[in-house]
């Protein structure tokens, strides 16, 4: 298995979702890598605004589906994908079987929140080899960046897709 250290030849998909405190508001965004050899020869970076989010853990796992939707679309099949958010990683690594055999139980009896959603990640992540990934933003700049994105999208900033190299030129610097 792959890991952020050996990671070297490939794509790397980091996303990031934010939601706005009691406005529903929301954003996502996904930064794309294709490395050859630790070089970035590609980047691209998505995001899109949602109007009703009823949670951040919602928001992170509407980025992940959107993440791995923009793969597919690109016949991408192996990646590394990498969040912020343990509650996707461990939820696509550790506990989904659990859920599945206790009736989409958790392990205190209540209904697991964004059932369609889990189903959606699976499905999609079904045909894929994935390497899940977590990692802070204090400690990764390219998670930090992700979630920025993901922050600015659900404030509405962007007006055009060219805003995100004024708000954020350090994704353009390479």
């Amino acid at each position: 298995m792959k890991t952020k250290e050996h990671f070297k030849t490939g794509v790397l998909l980091v996303a990031g979702g934010a939601r706005l405190g009691a406005s529903g508001l929301g954003g996502v965004s996904l930064i794309k890598q294709q490395l050859e050899e630790d070089r970035v020869v590609r980047r691209r970076v998505f995001f899109k605004r949602h109007q009703a989010v009823s949670s951040q853990i919602e928001a992170e796992m509407l980025a992940a589906v959107a993440a791995l939707k923009h793969a597919v679309q690109d016949g991408v099949e192996t990646m590394v994908f990498r969040t912020s958010s343990q509650h996707v990683v461990k939820g696509m690594t550790e506990w989904m079987s659990g859920w599945e055999q206790n009736g989409w139980r958790n392990n205190k009896g209540k209904e697991v929140l964004h059932r369609d959603l889990w189903l959606i990640l699976r499905e999609i992540a079904g045909g894929l080899v994935i390497n899940w990934e977590w990692a802070s933003a204090k400690s990764d700049p390219l998670v930090a960046s992700a979630n920025a994105v993901a922050d600015d999208a659900a404030r509405g900033i962007f007006k055009a897709a060219s805003d995100l190299k004024k708000y954020h030129p350090q994704l353009f610097a390479d």
